[in-house]
């Protein structure tokens, strides 16, 4: 599935980002595991979102990442609008080797915890709930960039030399 931090290189969610860029009212809809997955279940879930949106709308620059439990309706307890939960892995990047001996790396690593609480996707899915997170395209850090405003001056002065680590200070042409 499509948890937390995790929507960021996701496929799924990148797919409806693009609807949406389209003005399409767009929807990712992720499973558990794939060998818990009960595709017919989060087919049902999506099916009603989808009516209700093109009934209701949803707001312009919005996408809604969906993450429907492992398990059969009628384990579902009920579905939740919900914020981005936060993963924090152990041994993130993990090199690996593919079938014809080339290496490659793995992002994700193992599980170690996950941050944020109640109103969170990961809380959701795991009381069986089917989790509605509405995300935005800005992924703007708007207190950083506040803070970092101050750093405009100094950081570039037109009569700088390209400096290039480990070569000798260069000038334009």
């Amino acid at each position: 599935w499509n948890l937390g931090d995790d929507v960021t290189n996701s496929g799924t969610v990148a797919g409806a980002i693009e609807g949406m860029l389209h003005g399409i009212p767009s929807i990712a809809v992720s499973v558990e595991e794939l060998h818990k997955c009960h595709y017919a279940v989060a087919g049902h879930f999506a099916f009603l979102l989808a009516q209700r949106v093109l009934k209701c709308g949803i707001p312009k620059e919005a996408v809604l990442n969906v993450n429907v439990p492992g398990c059969r309706l009628e384990h579902i307890a009920g579905i939740q609008i919900t914020c981005l939960s936060q993963r924090r892995y152990r041994n993130p990047v993990v090199e690996k080797t593919d079938p014809r001996g080339n290496r490659y790396f793995w992002i994700a690593g193992e599980r170690e915890s996950w941050a944020r609480g109640k109103s969170s996707d990961h809380d959701a899915v795991s009381n069986k709930m089917v989790s509605i997170s509405p995300l935005h395209l800005d992924l703007t850090d708007y207190p950083a960039l506040q803070a970092l405003k101050g750093w405009e001056k100094g950081l570039f002065s037109s009569k700088q030399s390209l400096r290039i680590p480990g070569k000798v200070n260069v000038k334009e042409k």
